[in-house]
């Protein structure tokens, strides 16, 4: 077998070659070529007696050919965690294929977090970074964007003020996820940045740069840089990253604007750009208690960007992130600021499309039929990486997006990666084509390709469980509270200051009766966790591959913690009976045992699979990195068992969450018997509660 083809389709040529040597043991001349199509990611692949020739628009447009052959004719499939192959090898097989995608922008974030290795992007050696590229082009993505973490690129921008060393040694004073301490060092983090956008050139993958307002948790300004230069930061009236490594500098001063675009020069001229920017503006952050100056200031800062942008890369365009909007904008404020921008230059990139909330998305902001914008599922904050969403409501809206010739893009921004493997699956088929690829149509391929003789089994299960997991819908409205639930309370319900529980405090009349429907939605589809739960324990004994088990211990992790999850609301409605003079007694001692009961059955599976492991994470960082010794001895654990980012991990569930709840049992046995107020927590608790975390920082991986 023989490949012809230029130097720039070398890298498709090897993929051919060695998908050929996996599949055929047959003798045919391969032609690879770039044409003119009408669109420049369209492709075909024709079979003639003994040849097969490949034509596409562009270089990546190639690769989906190379493999969209092979899985076509030879029923190969592209997983993140692997490719599946036919157990045996066949003759030449002839398939004619002509294709091209619906939207223009089809891609996945990589985010800044830490916790299990499978899961956080800033964790993969640069081997594993080749191999999900490569899974990338195989799904038929074409853009990425890198976000894990801005620190190395100051270094950069500032040679002569700062220095890669200065962000290498702990900090004390940064706790949780603002402990940003690197894995290795940041000079070995900037250079396997360059190594993935290396290796991202070569496949012809987009990749957004950041420009503006980019201070953030994950991108704070290093210390050197602000006793050096002085910058004046804008005014918060919000909390929130408000020392002065996280304050957003005044861009109304030309010095501060002209400093930020000096680190996304310094990005370009480090790692190159595909002519795609991006800005999160003045996201989660508030200026003033008068709604209109603080409006005024954010879309004044998404203007000045855009018009600076198009001063320095004057054939740029700008993704504008949505995050913002989903969370203090109202629907005609973001129509107002969609006057301001160019349509040639800016596209708003609406990573919320399946919010929970019905009011304030995409479809009421004014973009549909009038400015361009990319439909985006941003699924799961940091925590929740199981197997969740609601099908029905995305492909509703995406139905609207789907037939607007404004709408470029169709996108998965999650906060962690390789979470949900059937959201993967799903936004990358309705990404390329978004007919004929409904959950329902789906789901019967996928599990046909991941899971062979079991396929149907598993389809039984996602169906069966699919009427709870559809009830775990993120939601970021800062003004509703019925429109606000961050995330499921399974992993940490009791200590969290950042995100509101059941359990503690007052609850308010709107936060109860959203509570109240929800806890009636899951009793109505409670059958179903009890029949998913028993296909999957018939199903355990016969995992064969690791696909299966993998996936066997996602869906069976997401049922129990649905099963906590919705034990946790009960027992906060009882709560909140309890401190209005109902007598509850029986029933909150029974729901809170109920609930420790399924937390150590929780725990136990968690220690089943490597993947749940932070011990394994190490294990792997320390093959792959020379690893700093404070992230191992204090960042790591900082961030894992900080309440933004608590998931599935082992080590914490098992060693803090189970014990916290049993400490939450006692108060709450104090509370009934009048030794403690039910509407805050007494010392007794607080002091467990801290040692339980004091213990988990304290040991060792």
């Amino acid at each position: 077998m023989k490949v012809i083809c230029s130097d720039r389709l070398s890298g498709a040529a090897r993929e051919f070659e060695t998908l050929w040597s996996r599949v055929s043991y047959d003798d045919v001349a391969v032609f690879i070529e770039l044409c003119p199509f009408s669109c420049d990611e369209e492709y075909e692949v024709v079979c003639g007696d003994r040849t097969i020739e490949i034509r596409a628009g562009r270089v990546r447009a190639a690769y989906y050919a190379v493999y969209d052959y092979f899985e076509n004719a030879y029923g190969v499939s592209y997983h993140w965690d692997g490719d599946i192959y036919p157990d045996e090898k066949k003759a030449f097989c002839r398939v004619n294929i002509h294709t091209g995608p619906r939207f223009e922008y089809r891609g996945l974030r990589y985010f800044a977090h830490r916790g299990l290795h499978r899961f956080q992007a800033e964790m993969w050696s640069e081997d594993e970074w080749k191999h999900e590229l490569d899974w990338l082009l195989k799904k038929r993505f074409n853009m990425f964007m890198l976000r894990i973490g801005g620190e190395d690129i100051f270094p950069l921008a500032f040679p002569d003020i700062c220095d890669f060393a200065e962000g290498d040694a702990g900090n004390p004073e940064r706790h949780g996820f603002d402990d940003r301490t690197p894995i290795s060092t940041l000079e070995e983090r900037s250079q396997l940045r360059g190594a993935i956008c290396k290796m991202a050139k070569e496949r012809d993958l987009i990749q957004p740069v950041d420009c503006g307002t980019m201070t953030h948790w994950y991108s704070r300004t290093p210390r050197s840089f602000i006793d050096s230069e002085k910058p004046t930061f804008l005014s918060q009236t919000t909390s929130i990253y408000a020392d002065k490594c996280g304050l957003v500098w005044d861009i109304r001063d030309d010095r501060n604007l002209e400093n930020y675009f000096r680190i996304t020069k310094a990005y370009v001229d480090n790692f190159g750009h595909d002519g795609l920017f991006h800005t999160i503006g003045l996201a989660e952050r508030l200026f003033s208690a008068d709604r209109t100056e603080n409006l005024e200031l954010k879309k004044y800062t998404y203007r000045r960007i855009s018009e600076f942008l198009k001063k320095q890369y004057p054939a740029s365009k700008l993704l504008v992130g949505s995050w913002d909007f989903s969370m203090f904008w109202h629907n005609d404020e973001v129509s107002a600021l969609l006057d301001e921008l160019n349509p040639e230059q800016c596209i708003i990139f609406d990573y919320t499309s399946d919010t929970l909330d019905e009011k304030t998305n995409f479809e009421n902001w004014g973009v549909v039929g009038r400015f361009p914008y990319i439909f985006g599922i941003f699924h799961a904050y940091e925590p929740s990486n199981g197997v969740r969403g609601d099908y029905e409501r995305i492909e509703r809206r995406l139905k609207t997006a789907a037939e607007d010739p404004y709408c470029k893009g169709f996108v998965t921004w999650q906060e962690l990666s390789h979470g949900d493997s059937f959201m993967l699956e799903y936004t990358a088929a309705n990404a390329w084509q978004p007919v004929g690829n409904s959950r329902a149509e789906l789901l019967p391929r996928y599990c046909t390709a991941r899971f062979g003789k079991l396929a149907r089994m598993f389809e039984r299960i996602y169906n069966e469980l699919y009427p709870v997991t559809s009830l775990f819908v993120w939601g970021g409205d800062k003004e509703n509270e019925a429109n606000n639930f961050f995330n499921d309370y399974t992993y940490d319900q009791i200590s969290t200051p950042i995100t509101r529980t059941p359990i503690r405090g007052e609850l308010k009349p709107e936060y109860r009766a959203a509570l109240e429907a929800q806890l009636e939605d899951f009793e109505k589809v409670s059958d179903a966790v009890k029949r998913s739960g028993i296909l999957l324990a018939e199903t355990k004994e016969l995992l064969a591959s690791a696909q299966q088990r993998r996936e066997w211990y996602d869906l069976e992790r997401s049922r129990r913690s649905a099963i906590i999850h919705f034990g946790i609301i009960r027992t906060g409605l009882l709560l909140d009976d309890l401190r209005h003079g109902k007598n509850v007694t029986a029933e909150l001692r029974t729901e809170i045992a109920n609930i420790i009961f399924e937390e150590e059955a929780l725990a136990k599976l968690l220690g089943e699979h490597p993947d749940y492991s932070l011990a394994e994470t190490m294990k792997t960082l320390r093959a792959a990195f020379n690893v700093n010794p404070y992230f191992e001895r204090v960042t790591i654990k900082e961030n894992t068992v900080t309440e933004y980012c608590r998931s599935c991990i082992y080590e914490v569930f098992d060693g803090v969450t189970v014990a916290e709840t049993r400490a939450l049992a006692r108060w709450i046995d104090r509370v009934i018997a009048g030794k403690s107020d039910g509407r805050e927590y007494d010392e007794t608790l607080k002091t467990e509660l801290k040692a339980l975390t004091d213990a988990y920082l304290n040991r060792a991986f």
